[in-house]
């Protein structure tokens, strides 16, 4: 099991949306990486949050970058969202509630 402490560790404090995509790559069990995964996609989501809210104080008319953060932070929850429903398959599968 993760250390909750060591959430932190997976997602750098600074914003760095061009980073490549959450990809498991097989050395934990598959729940718990559809677990990070599911953490992974919100923090990103919570940038976007963070960047959109910096955007419409900023420039209260620029319409076309609060969209563009709108439409990452859409993609990023429907990503989490992935994530969460074959983590909760997983768990299903398994026998836990």
């Amino acid at each position: 099991m993760i250390d909750p402490a060591a959430v932190e560790f997976f997602d750098p404090p600074e914003a760095e949306m061009d980073r490549l995509p959450y990809a498991d790559a097989g050395l934990i069990p598959r729940v718990e990486a559809e677990r990070l995964a599911v953490l992974h996609h919100l923090g990103r989501a919570q940038l976007c949050l963070s960047g959109l809210m910096n955007a419409v104080r900023a420039y209260p008319s620029d319409d076309a970058e609060a969209d563009a953060w709108i439409r990452a932070h859409d993609a990023e929850t429907n990503q989490a969202g992935e994530h969460l429903r074959a983590l909760r398959d997983f768990r299903d599968c398994q026998g836990q509630a």
